[in-house]
């Protein structure tokens, strides 16, 4: 069975589930971070609550060979051509560039090892897009795991309207906003991004079938919004809608602080408060058209955009 995704970070932690090992504290999920001052004694609290979480994690079985990822982030920009075409190629390179300060001394190879780092990521992509559409065309078994998040939402509609001409038997598991993992907590989703490698196991009972008509549709959808070709998609009460460029921007102006801020942490806030599953990147961009656009004013420029201090015009 060939499991998609649609985001790379979801892509590794789900290699991961594949063998979870819950006795390894760090079998399959990121480094803790601390922000601030803590003690010893705190420090070790919070490794232990956090060993005693991943001890209910489970293996979700499976080969991680068969993991492919779909990271085309379809819910932004022109997607009335093909998924490989220069434009999107373009677009991708755009969004996924990152503003990081280079070491002293070390600008030349850092920004180097940056664009491998890029070019890595696309020639994967792509191998992974062709290894879908090999394997859809030869009638395998293919599991899809979407969101809400509407770059998810966007990579389902567009997957399901190339399986929709396959004989591929496909099911799909939608992140639900919601799962007890026992009877005292409840935990909230919004992407895949935020589940760890331990814990995809529990989702299994939302695996279902999609049958026929429902692919006609949603294979359908897809190709109405691709008429639209709006700039941008936003998933709008459970439903996928073309929106306009600007649709995020009256969210960003109602967290900007009265006074000065950086641009970081306003970008904090709306990852934070809103969670819609849209990138960091994209923020950023929409940040600076508002600075283009005299709505804001950078008081204190920065080398890395994101310690950039801005205020309102």
């Amino acid at each position: 069975m060939l499991e998609i995704v649609f985001n790379n970070s979801v892509k590794g932690a789900m290699k991961s589930a594949m063998h979870y090992d819950s006795t390894n504290i760090l079998g399959g999920v990121s480094a803790i971070g601390i922000i601030g001052d803590a003690s010893k004694k705190e420090v070790k609290s919070l490794l232990r609550r956090e060993a005693e979480k991943r001890k209910m994690g489970k293996a979700l079985g499976g080969s991680s060979q068969d993991v492919i990822s779909l990271p085309f982030q379809l819910d932004i920009g022109d997607i009335s051509g093909d998924i490989l075409d220069d434009k999107r190629k373009k677009l991708l390179n755009l969004i996924n560039t990152r503003t990081i300060p280079a070491p002293p001394g070390m600008e030349e190879p850092f920004q180097e090892s940056l664009k491998q780092g890029l070019e890595a990521e696309s020639r994967d992509a792509i191998n992974d897009y062709k290894r879908f559409l090999d394997y859809a065309q030869k009638g395998g078994n293919i599991r899809i795991w979407w969101s809400d998040a509407p770059y998810s939402a966007c990579g389902y509609y567009s997957t399901i309207s190339i399986l929709e001409r396959c004989n591929c038997k496909i099911t799909a598991v939608k992140l639900p906003k919601y799962l007890s993992l026992d009877k005292k907590n409840v935990t909230t989703f919004s992407s895949w991004g935020e589940v760890e490698a331990g814990f995809f196991y529990y989702f299994l009972p939302y695996e279902k079938e999609i049958p026929k008509w429902k692919l006609k549709e949603i294979s359908n959808e897809w190709q109405q919004l691709k008429k639209e070709n709006a700039p941008l998609r936003a998933v709008i009460n459970g439903t996928l809608n073309s929106v306009s460029e600007d649709f995020y921007d009256a969210f960003l102006k109602a967290l900007m602080p009265a006074g000065e801020f950086t641009m970081a942490h306003l970008i904090n806030e709306i990852l934070t408060k809103k969670k819609f599953g849209v990138s960091d990147r994209w923020y950023q961009m929409r940040i600076n058209n508002m600075i283009e656009r005299e709505e804001l004013c950078i008081v204190k420029d920065a080398p890395n955009e994101f310690s950039k201090i801005l205020k309102r015009v």
